[in-house]
């Protein structure tokens, strides 16, 4: 930055600050603009990081569904009376809610 005195001519004055405010112009624009580079930078990463999670806990999760469904399967096929049993329960107590919440609904 210059420097100048109270006895320079408006002139010079004006033209110093002109420099001086292009400079700053300069310094900002760079600022911002590695500011910018460095926050797409982290926000790649992490939803890149995010991704790779999201895809694991999918991966993860599949195995235990499918493993769950295999049991219930072997458990099903060992007792196919039972498991015809329960499921006509389920469904009478799943009529059973429905018509309460239908009717709670209705009143």
């Amino acid at each position: 930055m210059k420097k100048f005195s109270r006895g320079g001519s408006p002139v010079e004055s004006m033209d110093a600050l002109r420099d001086d405010l292009s400079a700053i112009k300069r310094d900002v624009a760079s600022l911002l603009g590695s500011g910018v580079d460095t926050v797409s930078e982290r926000t790649s990463e992490v939803f890149s990081r995010a991704s790779d999670t999201v895809a694991e806990t999918v991966d993860h999760t599949k195995e235990h569904v499918m493993a769950a469904h295999q049991r219930l399967a072997d458990v099903a096929g060992k007792r196919p009376i039972a498991t015809i049993v329960i499921a006509a329960a389920a469904g009478v107590v799943a009529v059973k809610l429905l018509g309460l919440m239908l009717k709670a609904k209705s009143d």
